[in-house]
């Protein structure tokens, strides 16, 4: 998943020339689907990329977690929550070669070791799916308003108070 295609084409490129023995290795592109497609089509994977900045914030990478696909991902702020995930793979590569040579060096671990180590997750990431089922959004929105709001009657009854007093008068206006 790359959300710049010239990127996208560049490390498929250089992928597929510099290793033509990988050619068993399909590259797609999970979007414009329904959502029973894309998650379909996700637990094939045998790895989920995200070359860029832009891409895995944070939905795809909570999708990829639960499909227990493996991960590559460029190293972003998002990637905070998802420590200890030993599926994770964050790298800190903006030059197209490595990253497909990091690509390459992931597909030979998979090519010769059983699949289902790749496909562990552990209990970090039952914590991070548990994060985002919808119960707790809903549990942590609610106390982030919550909050708002004591902050709002705080700050509302600071300036009735200071109305009532008069301290406001001796402002002048700017």
């Amino acid at each position: 998943m790359i959300r710049d295609r010239e990127l996208a084409s560049k490390i498929v490129n250089i992928f597929t020339n510099k290793y033509p023995h990988f050619n068993y290795f399909q590259f797609k592109v999970l979007k414009k689907q329904t959502v029973k497609q894309y998650c379909e089509e996700l637990r094939k994977c045998a790895v989920i990329v995200f070359a860029d900045d832009k891409s895995a914030i944070p939905a795809p990478l909570v999708e990829a977690v639960c499909a227990k696909v493996p991960v590559i991902t460029h190293q972003n702020n998002f990637l905070k929550t998802f420590v200890g995930i030993e599926s994770f793979n964050v790298i800190d590569i903006s030059d197209e070669f490595a990253f497909a040579d990091y690509l390459a060096e992931f597909c030979n671990l998979w090519s010769s070791n059983s699949t289902a180590l790749f496909q562990t997750t552990g209990s970090s990431a039952d914590l991070i799916i548990d994060n985002f089922r919808e119960s707790n959004v809903k549990e942590s929105l609610i106390k982030v308003v919550n909050l708002l709001q004591e902050e709002k009657i705080k700050t509302f009854t600071a300036i009735d108070e200071m109305v009532q007093k008069g301290e406001l008068d001796n402002y002048e206006k700017k």
